[in-house]
């Protein structure tokens, strides 16, 4: 963690720069296969100050929120209609979307909301991997208001659009170059 001190209008401000991972999933989630506490470890050992886990539909690591040592485990949770997928926090319930439903996104971000917690629009411009039968899910719903924020770039967007070839997508799996 880098503290820095800024000035704002004349006043100096104290300025936090925290290392955390915010969208992931775990083995709560039909796509995911770690479990929570080995999660945990792994964020510990690499010194991160937060993690955000954010499982498809589920809430089911809420009773493991809270501080292990210097790492906070904040549980949300991953709204997962096909397209327009939704990051939520300070939910009582999981908000559960059919992948097929047709619901509009301005529905369950209302719903969020109504719940008390805040949310964000996931990986907006996410194109798969059509080599490797990765579906798109980007955000389609430009129409919408009322959420929170919205993620810029993610690692797994990221390193998808890298698999153009399969020695590429070989050499990324084995070796965690970018080639």
């Amino acid at each position: 963690m880098y503290v820095l001190s800024s000035q704002c209008a004349g006043q100096s401000v104290m300025l936090y720069d925290y290392a955390g991972c915010i969208h992931f999933h775990s083995d709560h989630s039909f796509d995911g296969f770690i479990p929570v506490s080995d999660i945990i470890r792994a964020a510990r050992k690499n010194a991160l100050d937060f993690i955000m886990l954010t499982d498809h539909s589920s809430l089911g690591a809420k009773p493991m929120e809270g501080w292990y040592g210097n790492t906070l485990l904040i549980v949300g949770q991953e709204i997962s209609p096909r397209f327009n997928h939704y990051i939520a926090f300070g939910t009582s319930r999981p908000v559960f979307v059919e992948e097929d439903a047709g619901l509009l996104p301005q529905s369950y971000i209302d719903e969020v909301k109504r719940q008390g917690g805040i949310g964000f629009i996931s990986h907006p411009d996410h194109r798969g991997a059509p080599m490797f039968h990765v579906k798109h899910y980007p955000w389609l719903d430009w129409s919408v208001s009322g959420f929170t924020g919205m993620g810029i770039w993610d690692f797994m967007t990221d390193w998808q659009s890298s698999l153009t070839g399969r020695m590429k997508a070989l050499m990324s799996f084995f070796f965690q170059c970018s080639c």
